[in-house]
């Protein structure tokens, strides 16, 4: 991404550069039984709260918490497993835009 300083992804807060160790405990991915696995990034906005997004292997982000921003570290680590893991596999699907009423 032109003009991007090294260590800022597309979305603002600082990521670990691709294929490097987020210090969440998750596997390094792009590399051994590892190779092909997203990391999730868990990371102080500059608000003070919380977000988390998802990176390829590749660098490209693939999820995130939508710019809600939680106000524990643990809380935004748990709603992201939740997301990933399937945690809300069975929410129904909607055509409805997010401002639009019932």
């Amino acid at each position: 991404m032109p003009g991007r300083s090294p260590g800022q992804g597309p979305l603002s807060g600082p990521h670990p550069a691709p294929g490097t160790s987020a210090g969440n405990g998750l596997p390094r991915p792009g590399s051994g039984k590892w190779a092909g696995m997203a990391e999730l990034n868990v990371y102080q906005r500059p608000d003070s709260n919380w977000g988390w997004r998802l990176i390829s292997d590749n660098g490209n982000v693939i999820a995130t918490d939508g710019g809600q921003g939680y106000e524990h570290e643990s809380v935004a680590q748990t709603m992201a497993e939740q997301v990933i893991t399937g945690h809300y596999k069975d929410a129904r699907t909607t055509r409805k835009g997010l401002h639009d009423r019932q």
